[in-house]
């Protein structure tokens, strides 16, 4: 048998211009989550944030928000973790249209190697201008982790993630996300590179009745995944459901690569 405990003290101010935050947390190496929301124990972190908000009425522009965040992580021994330095600035533009950049300096401890000179950059876009078209892009480039290897090393990285609504119907929403990632070896071969792209469609046939369909190809395991969803909506605290999960890989034979399914679930509920 045997017990954890955890604690997070936190003190923040939240003022028309300017804001921090100073929190503290220390999962104990034996504490364990039912709901399994805490990923690691035996930690440490003692993180602050600070930034001021701009605001502004031109013609282009709607505010300014720099920012700065950084932090310290060390387990129950005593040994540091990790500890990283990030600070970034977000343009808010006209027609909820903001833009953000931000670098990264970090010096990581993973498998008992010191990774130093953790530098990468990041950047983005969202926009809501339309009501029928809205979407974003988060490009990070810059000095990754490979974590997959022993000992880890320190790669070049680019993680791209581009998202969208579409509404071309009243009742119908389209949902596209791509996320690509490529990260290469210090000898300069790649460790692996590759894309997800998935499409979450919602239909609303009736106030009550509408379907839900969600597409995806994870372009590392070469396989498709099929998730319809029929949703009946009896009354606002009453729902029938009725919906399938298809998993389709591609498999090599003697002929070529070939498309199989590998997985089917029926399922119903109730609620």
């Amino acid at each position: 048998s045997f017990w954890g405990r955890a604690g997070y003290p936190s003190f923040k101010r939240s003022g028309r211009l300017w804001n921090y935050d100073l929190n503290y947390e220390e999962p104990s190496p034996t504490f364990r989550a039912d709901n399994g929301f805490v990923t690691q124990s035996d930690n440490r972190r003692m993180a602050f944030g600070t930034g001021l908000s701009l605001r502004t009425d031109t013609r282009w522009f709607d505010g300014f928000w720099p920012y700065v965040n950084m932090a310290r992580v060390w387990n129950f021994s005593g040994a540091r973790k990790d500890e990283w330095l990030r600070p970034e600035i977000t343009v808010q533009f006209k027609g909820q249209t903001e833009v953000w950049l931000s670098h990264l300096w970090s010096e990581e401890r993973f498998k008992e190697t010191d990774l130093y000179g953790i530098r990468r950059w990041e950047a983005g876009l969202d926009t809501k201008f339309t009501e029928m078209v809205q979407g974003g892009t988060n490009v990070v480039w810059g000095k990754m982790v490979a974590r997959g290897i022993n000992p880890p090393v320190l790669g070049d990285g680019v993680n791209v993630e581009l998202w969208g609504t579409l509404r071309p119907l009243t009742r119908l929403v389209i949902e596209p996300t791509y996320n690509f990632a490529t990260l290469d070896h210090p000898d300069g071969s790649n460790l692996f590179e590759g894309y997800i792209l998935r499409v979450r469609n919602n239909f609303q046939f009736t106030r009550e009745l509408f379907l839900r369909l969600v597409v995806q190809y994870d372009d590392f395991d070469r396989a498709w995944s099929i998730e319809p969803l029929f949703t009946y909506r009896i009354n606002p605290f009453s729902l029938f459901f009725v919906g399938s999960t298809h998993a389709v890989a591609e498999i090599g034979d003697t002929d070529g690569p070939a498309f199989t399914q590998t997985e089917r679930q029926l399922f119903l509920k109730f609620q």
